[in-house]
This record gives C-alpha cells, structure tokens and sequence, in this order.
C-alpha cells in the first residue's frame, strides 16, 4: 500500500513538472512580433496565430488592443526607453570623465616630451610667453534667493523685471606673470549695435553669436585680430605657449594653420580637467562667479528700479574712475546735506528753548506785578 502512494506522488509530481514547463513562456519578443503581423498584415486569424507560434490567444489580443504599450517581457519598467537610453549614455560618459593622477601625469610627461624634441621647451622659463585662454558666461540678471512675502505662504512667486536668461560670453587671457590680455566679448545679437561697438575699447575684441557662444570663426578672428596684434605691440617675443582647453571651438585646422603660421604653439589640457587644470577656472573665473551674484544687484542702475535695465557690460578704465568719483562726490553731497539738516534741526531747538524761557519770564513778571 505504501508502495502504491508513493508511486502514484511520483506520477503526480512529474506530470506537475510536464505541467509547469508547458506554462513556461516559450516565445521572445521577435516571436510576437511574428505573430502580430501574421495577424495585422497576412490576415491570418488570432487562433491559427496562437497554435502556429505557441502564444496564448489572450496575450495576442492584449497586445492588439490600445492599453499595451510594453513590448518587453517581465515587469513594466520604471523608465522610459528613452529615459534609459539617456541615463545610460550620461553613466557611460560620467564614467570616461573620470581623472586619475596617472592620467594628467602621463598628460605633462606627453607635453615635456613634444616641447623637447621641438626646442620648445625654454619658452615655459618666460612667464610672459606662457599663455591661458578660456571663456566664461557672465548672468546679467541673476535670480535672487530670498523675496518678501507673507508668513505662513506657501506659493511665493518672484517678480522678474528683466530676463533671468540674459548674459555675456567673454573670452579672457591670462599671461603666466598674471596679466590680463584685452578680452573678446560675445554679445547675443545677429548684428552688433552701433552703440555698443562706440562704447568697447579699441583693443577689445567684440562680436556676436545667436546661441551666445563661442563659435570657431569667433576664435580664430580673436587670435588673427586681438591677442596676436596686442603681443606685437608689447614686443613679446616669440614663439609663444597658448594653453586652450580641447572644446571643438579651439581646435579647428583653420586656427591650427593660424597658429602655425603666427608662431603660436596651441597646447590642449587634459579633457575633463579643466577645473584642476585650467588656470583660468581656478584663479580667476571661480573668485570673480563666487562675488558676481552678490555685487551685480545692488548696483544703482538696477536697485529698486521696476522695468530694470541692464547695466552695460563693458566700462573702461576712465568711465570706472568717472563712476567712482560721482558716487565718492554724490556721497559727500549726502553727508553735507545731513549736516545742515542737523544743524538747521539744533538751531531751531535752541530757538524754541529761548522762546519757552521768554514766555516763562513773561508770565513770572506778570505774577510779580
């Protein structure tokens, strides 16, 4: 008897296991895909579809009816085909961005070894025959982080005079003795302006870029018509060392011949590095942002003014000074203006004091009388 359970558990067990693996899905993605257009296109009916392929009928109307949109087996996913496509591109990328000290290691012995075979290796003793260049973008209208509202409101909106967007592109250059080449200033406009081309010095560099970016051709005329004539006219000798940092912009053949050309060795950092690398960022760029912010609201043109307009850019050296000498000159205008309002405010005191004694005696004299 025992004998036969245990051999009628067997016969169930394994007719269970036949059982299970005929459940098991023996169809892909491409199968149903198959069958659906056996279906869509040759006019095949679903039931003949469900035995040639297999597929359980249920599944091929599901996928027939408009609710379906998931064409891949297991749970619905979380993120879009594309959302993955775009993480995992970002990953990759965040991934070749890494820097190690091996690799800007390797990168300086690679830059010692082309300057020496070339016998240009001297230059680096000459700071001023070592140059930076980078551009960065200056917000003309940056938002605030705080604003005046009720308390307890959880909905507060800022009011925006001027276009939070708007901002200027400026190419600097920096010499390894810490001096400042004339800047290249890149304004959002298909034409420049007559008034803003009056206003920029003569050995500032200007042009203009819809996107408000640094284009090839940008580059190439303010190397050909600002910093290579601005080195001659102080007498640099050359050849000289420009570091760039590898953006397409920089690395054109067109400038390279250029640069060939002008005896101008250009000279990529690392990539991805440029925030350890790039002098410019570190000693320049990140003080001037860090104070930016902080400075640029609370000038007078825009201070407490409703439609705001923007401060121009560009000031030279004699309009700084002008401005500085009307604001020291407005101050004291100020302060001589409390002073007589102090003293007009004690002699009037005073007067009122010796009105009150006058009638004091006045009335004392009365009483005696």
């Amino acid at each position: 008897m025992l004998r036969k359970v245990t051999k009628e558990k067997n016969i169930s067990s394994c007719l269970k296991k036949e059982r299970d693996q005929n459940i098991a899905k023996k169809y892909d993605e491409e199968t149903i895909s198959k069958a659906l257009d056996d279906i869509l296109n040759k006019g095949i009916s679903k039931k003949a579809t469900s035995k040639k392929y297999r597929i359980p009928r249920s599944i091929l109307q599901f996928q027939l009816g408009q609710k379906f949109t998931k064409t891949t087996l297991g749970p619905r996913p979380i993120l879009y085909t594309e959302e993955e496509q775009i993480l995992s591109t970002e990953a990759v990328t965040a991934a070749s961005s890494r820097v190690s000290v091996a690799d800007i290691r390797k990168w300086f012995l690679n830059i010692e070894t082309y300057l020496r075979e070339e016998n240009y290796f001297e230059i680096l003793k000459y700071s001023d025959r070592v140059f930076n260049s980078d551009e960065t973008c200056f917000m003309l209208c940056p938002k605030n982080k705080t604003v005046l509202a009720p308390k307890g409101a959880r909905n507060v909106y800022e009011v925006d005079n001027a276009p939070a967007k708007s901002n200027l592109t400026v190419l600097f250059t920096f010499s390894a003795q810490g001096e400042v080449t004339p800047p290249f200033v890149i304004y959002p406009y298909k034409r420049l302006l007559a008034s803003i081309a009056a206003s920029v010095p003569d050995e500032w560099g200007i042009g203009t870029s819809s996107n408000r970016w640094m284009k090839t051709e940008l580059f190439f005329e303010y190397i050909a018509n600002v910093f290579h004539p601005y080195l001659l006219k102080k007498g640099t000798q050359f050849p000289i060392i420009l570091f760039v940092d590898g953006h397409s912009t920089h690395t054109s053949y067109q400038l390279s011949d250029l640069c060939s050309q002008l005896k101008i060795i250009l000279i990529c950092l690392y990539g991805n590095s440029t925030r350890i690398l790039q002098p410019a960022d570190v000693s320049a760029f990140k003080p001037l942002k860090s104070c930016w912010k902080k400075v640029w609201p609370e000038s007078p043109i825009r201070k407490g003014k409703k439609d705001t307009e923007r401060m121009p850019f560009v000031l030279t050296s004699e309009k700084w000074k002008k401005m500085q000498l009307e604001k020291i000159e407005k101050k004291k205008d100020e302060e001589k203006q409390k002073e007589e309002r102090k003293r007009k405010r004690t002699e009037k005191r005073e007067e009122n004091e010796l009105k009150k004694d006058s009638n004091k005696k006045i009335l004392r004299t009365k009483k005696e009388i």
